[in-house]
């Protein structure tokens, strides 16, 4: 009765995989969003300049 089934040790490991593929996932959603958050922050940057800049040779 003390000894280990093949079964639980399976269920087990397919468990561990499982909770680390989710925080895997996790953290990688994560940094996908702060990336395109600083690229839509440049952009909106260099959008001003150029509007600008535009503003500046039309006066």
């Amino acid at each position: 009765m003390g000894g280990f089934n093949v079964g639980d040790i399976l269920f087990q490991l397919f468990s561990l995989i499982f909770i680390i593929w989710v925080v895997g996932l996790i953290v990688i959603l994560l940094r996908a969003f702060t990336k395109r958050g600083r690229q839509l922050n440049r952009i909106e940057e260099q959008l001003n300049s150029i509007t600008e800049e535009l503003k500046k040779k039309n006066q």
